[in-house]
């Protein structure tokens, strides 16, 4: 039986810490790589460094959007913030893009241009890059590298340290999240362009998969506009068309394996888990694919429309609607239980262990046990259109107000 919750406001944390300054349809196959994809890429594994006093210190990641390859948005290990501030980071414009965390380094960009690299731990600003136009598309890092991209139609490949590597200059903006996708002798990144150019429809919007140095390894054409990130799982990717397609693509060659009508926009992105592809359409469906096929294992109408990515641990799936109720259901669709925020929820959840936390467009990120119950909530100054990174015992988000917050 499905329970609904109301939001409790007596739990809410103050607004109060201080702020850390700034400084500063089918694909094309080009060519077939030798080894088959695994499912891996930029992911939540932890990472060994050197600390501070010599000794090797192990770090949490959350290095891409939506936590790992599959976008689960689920972190396991991630433990349970209080929901103290530990600090604040302003930027000169408004957070639509998602943090993540890699090396003690928390990167988010923003709409004053520039994606910034923040310590983890201090909130001081490691250093900026300037990029020729607004970024959106929240960061990936993996192989020593961080990928963006901007509404200038230009794709970045950074080193760690904030050097260019090398940058690809496409024909139209790079809005979604990139994906790491690791074969074993070599690793390739995916990004979707939303390419206005002119010529035939189907060469006018692509997802692309290029290697480390930046050299195209395969293109599929979609013919529409590529918002949200893909998803990779079991040697393919899964990507969703605005207009409502959902494609299997071979994540080897670039070619078409099926595709999926949704029968409705498609504006967040997929997750994959335990063989079912489940994405949510903007007409208020949350569907489960067949890995191997369209074929629809389960159908959950959400009442209304739905533009939060779903995020899936082993157990429930969770996502946001756009009248502000937080829905979590198990993995065959049923309702488990609903908790109402303010405003819509645009944001994919971050699921850690025992808690789930998403943020509102009535300022505010939640955080709320497995049961639906509140544990804790943040008013920022603005709408909350970023999604929330987990990594060592740590909660990081951005808001419109243009600030960059973390939570221990």
């Amino acid at each position: 039986m499905e329970t609904k919750y109301r939001r409790r406001h007596l739990l809410r944390v103050a607004a109060a810490g201080g702020v850390a300054g700034i400084a500063g349809c089918l694909g094309d196959e080009e060519e077939e790589p030798d080894e088959t994809p695994t499912n891996g890429g930029a992911n939540g594994e932890e990472e060994e460094q050197v600390g501070t006093n010599g000794e090797a210190e192990t770090l949490a990641r959350w290095a891409t959007h939506g936590y790992d390859a599959a976008n689960t948005g689920h972190a396991p290990e991630a433990a349970l913030p209080s929901g103290e501030l530990a600090w604040e980071y302003e930027t000169d414009g408004p957070i639509y893009s998602s943090p993540v965390v890699a090396g003690g380094t928390v990167y988010v960009s923003s709409f004053d241009d520039l994606l910034h690299a923040v310590d983890a731990d201090t909130g001081e600003a490691d250093w900026t890059f300037e990029s020729g136009g607004n970024p959106r598309s929240p960061p990936a890092v993996g192989e020593g590298r961080v990928f963006f991209g901007d509404d200038d139609d230009t794709f970045y490949a950074l080193e760690t340290n904030g050097d260019e590597d090398w940058r690809y200059d496409g024909a139209g903006p790079f809005r979604a999240a990139s994906k790491m996708l690791e074969r074993r002798n070599d690793t390739l990144v995916l990004f979707g362009e939303g390419q206005f150019g002119t010529g035939v429809s189907g060469d006018r919007r692509v997802l692309q998969a290029a290697d480390m140095d930046g050299d195209i390894e395969w293109v599929f054409r979609t013919g529409e506009h590529l918002d949200a990130s893909p998803a990779v799982a079991g040697g393919n990717v899964y990507a969703v068309r605005h207009d409502g397609i959902l494609y299997s693509i071979d994540a080897a060659t670039g070619d078409q394996n099926w595709f999926h009508e949704a029968g409705g926009n498609l504006r967040s992105a997929p997750a994959v888990r335990d063989g079912q592809v489940i994405y949510a359409a903007a007409d208020g469906n949350v569907r489960a694919l067949s890995t191997d096929s369209d074929n629809v294992l389960w159908s959950y109408d959400a009442g209304t429309g739905v533009r939060s990515s779903p995020s899936v641990s082993s157990d429930a799936v969770y996502f946001g609607d756009e009248s502000g109720t937080f829905h979590a259901i198990s993995g065959e669709g049923d309702g488990l239980w609903t908790y109402e925020a303010d405003d819509r929820i645009r944001t994919k959840p971050a699921i850690g262990d025992g808690f789930v936390a998403f943020g509102s467009e009535d300022n505010t990120v939640y955080v709320l046990d497995t049961e639906g119950e509140e544990l804790w909530s943040y008013e920022t100054g603005h709408s909350v259109r970023s999604s929330p990174a987990l990594a060592d015992g740590r909660l990081f988000i951005g808001s419109l107000d243009n600030s960059l917050y973390s939570f221990e």
